[in-house]
């Protein structure tokens, strides 16, 4: 009988040991799959401080150029009227200036990629080189925002003829 008593202790050591390693197996699979979504969430955590510290540098940029941006918005016309008044306004610069100018408006506004609307402008002036610097320098001093396209200036028949395209950016809707 000692024998079996024996026998049977081992064999309890050794069920015993089998299953605490089972239960270390299934337990060290179990914490595998969490240290792999914990890995996971510290990844898109990483990812989030990155796109924090994107839109911070966004927001500290808005704040440092809000007005510039502001000053940008208010040179955009909201209405043909406003349009209209700036074609004025440009004859009247060509009239100072002593050029003669030929403006065309494109019949309808174009948008870019980021849906910022615009419309395109044809002129066409004549006069000396520098009565057509001073008719440029009053184009840009004007409170506008405005880009060109294309200008070229050339001599013909001792005359200085400009032909510019230009964007004027409106918002109307």
């Amino acid at each position: 009988m000692v024998d079996i008593s024996i026998k049977s202790k081992k064999t309890k050591l050794i069920l015993g040991s089998a299953l605490c390693f089972l239960v270390i197996v299934v337990l060290s699979f179990l914490i595998k799959k969490d240290i792999a979504s914990i890995e996971n969430l510290n990844n898109k955590i990483e990812a989030d401080k990155n796109k924090i510290v994107v839109l911070s540098k966004i927001y500290d940029d808005a704040n440092s150029k809000g007005p510039e941006i502001n000053r940008v918005l208010a040179s955009i016309p909201e209405s043909y009227e406003e349009i209209s008044t700036y074609a004025k306004v440009v004859e009247a610069v060509a009239s100072s200036a002593n050029v003669t100018i030929e403006t065309n408006f494109a019949d309808t506004q174009a948008k870019d990629s980021q849906g910022i609307q615009s419309i395109g402008i044809t002129l066409k002036g004549t006069g000396s080189y520098a009565n057509l610097v001073k008719f440029l320098d009053g184009i840009s001093e004007l409170p506008y925002h405005i880009t060109i396209d294309s200008l070229n200036v050339a001599k013909v028949q001792g005359v200085m003829n400009l032909n510019m395209m230009f964007r004027l950016y409106t918002n109307i809707n």
